[in-house]
Formats: structure tokens, C-alpha cells, sequence
């Protein structure tokens, strides 16, 4: 099935993800062309991932796919699926919700994938966390207490 389009579910959970699985029936060839939705806003991530399985079969690790978040296109994760090409409606590094972009997946013959929703939403204190992080060798509480106050 070439071009199943999927979006991350809305968040309905205390934790802020939701976790949805790429429909088996869209998907069943070794390589299968899919499309995605962009975040739809900012504060919001949504990943595209597959599982791995111990030899004993006792434990699942998460491998990274992809990634979008903030409204911006879909970008590719480093480790076992880099070589995975996203294009993207409009390939450049505006912000885009709602748009759409397609990759190819790979194994989807033997590997389920699937998409997980988080939204978060940082506090005063922690975005001036952020811009210290960024802009200096990092914050101290003094520097944090001042801005956040200056922010109120």
C-alpha cells in the first residue's frame, strides 16, 4: 500500500504520550512508502520508532526512526535507520503543521513501527534554565531566581 498516511494521536494520557501503531494492513511489503503529518504545534513532539527484542526474548528496546516537533518537518534519527530519506512538502526549516512528508520503511514485512505523542510545556523557570544552557557555561539558582522574576 504506497503512501498510508499517519499522525500522532491527540495526548490523552497524565504522562502526555500517546503511542499508536502503523496499521499492519497499510503496511506488508519489505519496503513500504508511507506519509506523515507534522506536529501540529509547538510543544509538541512525535516519534517514529520500532522495537528490538533480547535474544531470550525477555527484553524490547526502542530504536529510533524519526522525528517531528514543534510544527516542523519530519528529520531522520541517528543510530540503526540515519539512511532513511524523509521529503517533505516543503523541505526547508520553517515551521510546517500539518504538513506532510514521506519515507520509506524499511523490514516492515517482519518489524512493526509505530508513532508516540509527548507534549510538554516549560515553566518560566525552566525556559531560563534553556537560554543559560545555551548562552553560557549554564545557569546558577541566583541567575535563574533574577530571571524569572524579570519575566513576571
Amino acid at each position: 500500500a504506497l503512501g498510508a498516511v499517519f499522525s500522532c494521536d491527540a495526548h490523552t494520557s497524565r504522562t502526555g504520550t500517546t503511542k499508536t501503531i502503523l496499521d499492519h494492513a497499510a503496511i506488508s511489503d519489505r519496503e513500504t512508502s508511507v506519509t506523515l503529518t507534522n506536529t501540529a504545534a509547538s510543544g509538541e513532539l512525535c516519534t517514529l520508532y520500532t522495537l528490538a527484542y533480547s535474544e531470550d526474548g525477555l527484553q524490547f528496546y526502542y530504536i529510533p526512526a524519526g522525528r517531528s516537533y514543534d510544527g516542523r518537518n519530519w528529520e531522520r534519527a541517528a543510530g540503526k535507520f540515519s539512511g532513511l530519506e524523509f521529503t517533505c512538502q516543503n523541505d526547508d526549516s520553517q515551521v510546517r503543521p500539518g504538513e506532510t512528508c514521506s519515507v520509506t520503511l524499511v523490514d516492515t514485512d517482519r518489524r512493526s513501527y509505530y508513532l508516540t505523542s509527548y507534549k510538554y510545556q516549560l515553566t518560566p523557570r525552566q525556559y531560563s534554565a534553556r537560554f543559560f544552557e545555551r548562552s553560557t557555561f549554564g545557569a546558577n539558582t541566583a541567575m535563574l531566581d533574577e530571571m524569572t522574576t524579570a519575566a513576571n
